[in-house]
């Protein structure tokens, strides 16, 4: 990959843009992904591979898992890297998504930065978006050399959206108070399961929402991957993060309020995410 493969990456206050000479602008609002196409494309023959992309399972693989590694990512933030802050079961960074009828593609980041080729990636939202933006980075970088010009640039805030988008992305993030996670070091295999914090009047928001976009003739799709989300419990940062502050003495005593069971620890399911949003990439 040729230096001028990646020109800038701008983090915005509430827009991360990662800009290559590349794609369309994506915003992502976790656990449901909708595409909107604010071009009237023909997108009817992808819908059913990308929803059959969901429904799965968990398939633990060392051999090919994790896609990258977590201290050679250049990329890394100290509340995802969960090895670095003291996680010694590290079989949460080997499980791969298994759709139940087909196969995820393999992420490729030279393929994905030819197909963006002039375009923008653009990840809009809150510590979530820069979990599963983070999650972009470290995939494309295992593909770039070491002396790839690559950098981050820290900007002002957004003061107005972009107008030259093709696509966007939007992720519907659903807060939870919970501290189940941990010690959690293995994923939940009811396939029922739903979680707690999972709003479903948020979802039945979206799907509303959407509908009355279709209406005003801009086409939309999306993902819910809530399901395949809430199955990895063992995936949360848990107390393997940063503290703001030091922890004292009595808190201590009850560790498990603290534990992080929202963001998730890289490598990991942010991976998948990006997967699946690869997929469609290079599909579409």
């Amino acid at each position: 990959m040729k230096e001028d493969h990646i020109e800038k990456i701008a983090i915005k206050k509430t827009k991360h843009v990662l800009k290559f000479p590349h794609f369309a602008t994506l915003i992502l609002l976790a656990f449901v992904l909708v595409v909107i196409h604010l071009t009237r494309g023909n997108v009817e023959s992808q819908n059913l591979v990308e929803k059959e992309q969901i429904g799965g399972k968990w398939v633990y693989d060392n051999s090919s898992y994790p896609l990258y590694k977590e201290e050679q990512c250049s990329f890394m933030e100290n509340d995802f890297a969960c090895e670095t802050y003291g996680r010694k079961d590290l079989k949460y960074q080997n499980w791969r998504w298994q759709p139940h009828h087909c196969n995820l593609p393999r992420f490729n980041g030279t393929a994905l930065l030819e197909k963006l080729r002039g375009k923008k990636l653009i990840f809009v939202g809150d510590s979530l978006n820069r979990n599963q933006w983070k999650s972009m980075l470290c995939l494309i970088d295992s593909y770039l050399p070491p002396l790839s010009n690559k950098s981050v640039v820290l900007e002002g805030n957004l003061l107005k959206f972009a107008s030259d988008v093709n696509n966007v992305v939007c992720r519907s993030t659903m807060w939870s108070t919970d501290h189940t996670c941990y010690k959690e070091t293995e994923p939940n295999w009811d396939e029922k399961y739903w979680p707690s914090g999972a709003n479903r009047g948020m979802m039945e928001i979206v799907e509303s929402t959407i509908e009355k976009l279709s209406k005003r003739g801009v086409k939309v799709e999306y993902l819910n991957i809530t399901q395949l989300s809430a199955y990895r419990e063992d995936g949360h940062p848990s107390v393997h993060r940063t503290f703001w502050n030091a922890i004292s003495k009595e808190q201590l005593k009850n560790i498990t309020l603290f534990a992080d069971c929202m963001h998730w620890c890289l490598p990991g399911v942010p991976d998948v995410w990006n997967q699946i949003l690869y997929s469609y990439i290079i599909n579409s």
